[in-house]
């Protein structure tokens, strides 16, 4: 493939990528969201869709809009990103282990790093999702 061919499919890729831009509801859920997460209050994510204004639609399924890429975008811009989370618990592990694990799992649970799984008997589980690159 010629330098040209190569520069101009580049290009066309950098144009596909599509820019996130929240909506204004979006960005006061995002806030929303983080808030009440911080506060340690005990509040719905259905609570604060509400709160955020989304009708009863969205509220009855909260994780199909707090996953939104929207929403997500608007987290990040709050400061709250995937590199945030995953770089404190490097230096974490490696400077001063159990001290601040409660605010990382803050931080994953906003970001939908963790799940929570119910199996058979009842029980839940919660579980952090981590995916790691390898270096380019």
């Amino acid at each position: 493939m010629s330098d040209n061919t190569q520069m101009n499919a580049v290009a066309t890729k950098v144009r596909n990528v599509r820019t996130i831009k929240p909506t204004p509801r979006q960005r006061k859920l995002a806030k929303l969201l983080i808030q009440t997460r911080v506060s340690d209050k005990a509040t719905s994510s259905a609570q604060i869709l509400k709160n955020a204004g989304y009708g009863k639609d969205a509220q009855n399924v909260p994780s199909k809009v707090i996953g939104t890429a929207g929403v997500q975008q608007a987290i990040r811009e709050l400061g709250l990103t995937e590199e945030l989370i995953t770089t404190s618990l490097i230096n974490d592990i490696k400077n001063k282990p159990l001290m601040r694990v409660r605010e990382l799992a803050l931080g994953a649970d906003i970001l939908g790093m963790r799940k929570q799984v119910e199996n058979t008997n009842g029980d839940v589980f919660k579980i952090l999702q981590i995916t790691i690159h390898p270096p380019a």
